[in-house]
């Protein structure tokens, strides 16, 4: 029977269903109990659509009491218990359309209605969702496609709370994230946008994305990545393979492409931080874009010093402790500021 496989928006569309539920009779009355004893499994269905065409009309059409419904639903229940195993089932047949003049034109005008509001529905674009941390703080995400986000300190992502298959799978992002991309079975792509006017597009891949004051860099650790660039004025496409960073700068060809250990740019993930030959200007920036301190260092020359090891990320004074020991500074620090000193042998 054709009604076993109608969806919700396929029965507000049937005239005979409109007819049952904004006009009652007793002839399809009597079709709709038939059919509701024969397959209470859409009964879920057909109450949601009942529910959604009385919203929907506004004027004083008399629906189904609730008395009248529970009567029914008592009505099926006790005729399903009285039914035998080897109760022959009835071919269920619809109601003959014998439709008034009124009831025609009526029918035509909630047809429109109807029609509106599944076009509505189809184009009512589904809300956003927004999560922003804190210094100091990160976030797991799960998208809509059950890929996986982490999203890093003083960071913010937004996407649709739903996703159609026959778009682009889209986020946005400020500051810095790691993606764990499914890939679908239909190909569908998976976007990001930065302020930077950055698009980074994939199918399915793991990469991490930073965009904020300093700068703006895509990491990739495994899969493809196109990369759509605009921030130079003219649109530019750049292909990524594994253990590869590109850095947006503001040099003719607008990036730099290079070779990276990824685990090293992805370290944050795993609540610790992986210096190699990293110098304390990058470890400063870093203190003050993801823990929110303002860092002070009057002897500028110590900028170029570099640090190499492993320090933990989750816990800023431990964090503070070992960039102490491993520069030999005197880091004193007041509320959300932080002096590095030199120290001076006695």
């Amino acid at each position: 029977m054709e009604y076993l496989d109608y969806s919700v928006e396929e029965f507000l569309a049937d005239e005979q269903f409109q007819q049952w539920v904004l006009a009652p009779e007793e002839e399809n009355q009597q079709f709709w109990e038939n059919f509701l004893r024969t397959y209470p499994e859409k009964k879920q269905v057909v109450v949601q659509a009942r529910e959604v065409l009385q919203s929907i009309v506004s004027k004083e059409i008399p629906p189904v009491e609730e008395s009248r419904l529970d009567t029914l639903w008592q009505r099926i229940d006790s005729s399903r218990k009285q039914e035998t195993t080897y109760a022959p089932e009835i071919p269920l047949q619809k109601p003959a359309k014998v439709l008034p003049l009124y009831t025609k034109i009526a029918a035509v005008f909630l047809g429109l209605l109807v029609s509106s509001f599944l076009m509505y529905l189809w184009l009512k674009p589904a809300p956003m969702l927004e999560y922003h941390t804190a210094f100091g703080k990160t976030k797991k995400i799960v998208l809509p496609d059950h890929s996986i986000v982490i999203l890093n300190s003083n960071s913010t992502i937004r996407y649709a709370s739903e996703w159609s298959t026959r778009q682009p799978r889209e986020v946005w992002i400020e500051g810095e994230a790691y993606f764990s991309v499914i890939h679908t079975q239909n190909n569908q792509k998976f976007q990001v946008t930065t302020p930077s006017k950055m698009v980074v597009e994939v199918l399915g891949t793991q990469f991490n994305v930073k965009d904020r004051t300093s700068g703006a860099q895509v990491v990739l650790k495994d899969g493809k990545v196109k990369l759509l660039l605009t921030h130079t004025g003219e649109e530019k496409q750049v292909m990524m393979a594994p253990s590869e960073a590109v850095t947006l700068t503001k040099t003719a060809s607008g990036y730099t492409k290079k070779r990276v250990d990824p685990n090293q740019y992805l370290s944050w993930t795993q609540h610790k931080l992986i210096f190699k030959n990293t110098p304390l200007a990058e470890i400063k920036t870093l203190l003050e874009e993801t823990y929110g301190l303002t860092v002070k260092i009057p002897n500028e020359s110590l900028l170029e010093q570099q640090i190499s090891g492993s320090v933990p990320s989750d816990n800023i004074e431990s964090l503070l402790f070992a960039l102490s020991e491993s520069f030999n500074y005197q880091i004193i620090q007041q509320n959300n500021q932080l002096l590095f000193l030199e120290r001076t042998s006695k």
